[in-house]
């Protein structure tokens, strides 16, 4: 059950939003499209294009080859009784190198 503030602030929602977009649409959505030229001017998205620009893969066509399967194989993973102790994984010695740097 909704607490009191929550069934109070459900009440005051009259619909205004919707009655303003679908007002802004009918219109020719002239204010969407001012926010819209705001934001793709922002310097961010400039950033964005020179950093998509060094992605060549991006822009690849996707052939059905090159499309990554839909189902992807899973490998079971070891027991904790199977895994290799925290010393053959270098734990010990990073924690050695982390103790000897204080």
């Amino acid at each position: 059950m909704p607490s009191p503030p929550t069934r109070h602030r459900s009440k005051r929602c009259s619909g205004r939003f919707a009655r303003q977009w679908l007002k802004e649409n009918a219109e020719g959505r002239a204010t969407y499209k001012k926010l819209l030229d705001a934001d793709l001017a922002h310097p961010i998205e400039k950033v964005g294009a020179q950093l998509r620009a060094r992605m060549p893969w991006l822009n690849e066509a996707r052939t059905p080859a090159t499309r990554p399967a839909t189902r992807r194989t899973v490998k079971p993973r070891a027991t904790r009784s199977a895994r290799r102790p925290v010393a053959a994984r270098g734990g010990a010695r990073r924690a050695g190198v982390a103790a000897a740097a204080r």
